[in-house]
């Protein structure tokens, strides 16, 4: 019992510590250019998780060509796009508005890997993905006519961050084939962090420098070394003990953490459409969990597949 509850303190702690991402990142894009704070935090990811990855479970066998072009679209896709395109949309939305919209990346996940893998969508899972989608609409109303909707451009950006961050978990499991889940969020992380090293350095060339106050520093350590590395251990020694299913409702915790953390210490208003929203999301992705469950134990008998 005891070995349970420890399970579930460090799934609710990673919840917490990816909610605060949303937080870290709104206050550090005040003081810092979004590419250097993301280049920082990844490539010290990075360097942490592959030497953990290496001293744990040794050198990866396969490193031909194939899986290291795979590694570098995941470096792409997964955290140039769905994670370092976050940095600079805070600086046009809210942490608020970004961790509702990014917590539809479970929905579109399911969404994509109809369309792209041909897996099996459920009556509950479409009625589930249509119940999330409808609360980031929610959010980005906000007393808005939906004809006349006007999103900024950080919520553009977030919203391709999502979407991105669902390919990614379809690009994953090809990935799987050939490298650990450690290995490949370190080279992952590895090859996005080269990527957007270009972006960086321009920052840098029209003056930002990395002579930065000591809280900053604090900050991008604690989004490198507690949020990204720790985070994830911890994410997936759950998956270990708990299974996907049980471990995925932890998800749901995500948008809940961030939105009191943004009121808290961001100072940022929660409206009654945030509200909305977040339960519309939070019961989206609970019910497309409980019915992918119930699926898989034969419960579920409507299935539609592309």
């Amino acid at each position: 019992m005891r070995k349970l509850y420890g399970t579930y303190t460090m799934m609710v702690a990673t919840a917490f510590f990816w909610g605060s991402n949303f937080v870290a990142g709104k206050y550090l894009v005040g003081l810092v250019q979004p590419f250097t704070i993301a280049v920082l935090r990844f490539s010290i990811a990075s360097l942490c998780l592959a030497v953990y990855a290496v001293v744990k479970q040794g050198w990866p066998r396969n490193l031909g060509v194939k899986p290291l072009l795979l590694l570098a679209v995941l470096g792409l896709v997964g955290t140039f796009l769905a994670n370092g395109l976050v940095f600079p949309a805070l600086q046009y939305s809210t942490a608020i508005n970004g961790s509702l919209i990014m917590a539809l990346i479970p929905a579109a996940t399911a969404l994509m890997a109809f369309v792209l893998l041909r897996e099996p969508l459920r009556l509950g899972n479409i009625l589930s993905i249509i119940v999330s989608f409808s609360g980031v609409v929610l959010v980005l109303l906000q007393g808005q006519d939906l004809g006349h909707l006007k999103l900024n451009l950080g919520d553009w950006l977030f919203l391709l961050a999502m979407l991105c961050g669902a390919l990614n978990y379809i690009l994953v499991k090809v990935a799987l084939k050939y490298f650990t889940p450690l290995f490949i969020t370190a080279g992952s992380l590895f090859f996005g962090s080269l990527l957007m090293l270009p972006f960086a350095l321009q920052e840098i060339g029209q003056g930002q420098t990395l002579n930065l106050p000591f809280k900053v520093w604090v900050l991008i350590l604690y989004m490198a070394l507690v949020t990204t590395s720790l985070g994830f251990y911890f994410w997936n020694s759950g998956i270990g003990r708990l299974g996907p299913a049980r471990a995925s409702i932890f998800f749901n915790l995500i948008p809940v953490f961030a939105v009191i953390l943004s009121a808290a210490f961001l100072d940022e208003t929660v409206t009654s459409g945030h509200l909305a929203g977040l339960s519309f999301i939070i019961g989206g992705i609970a019910g497309n969990q409980w019915f992918s469950s119930q699926a898989k134990q034969g419960r579920e008998p409507f299935s539609y597949r592309g």
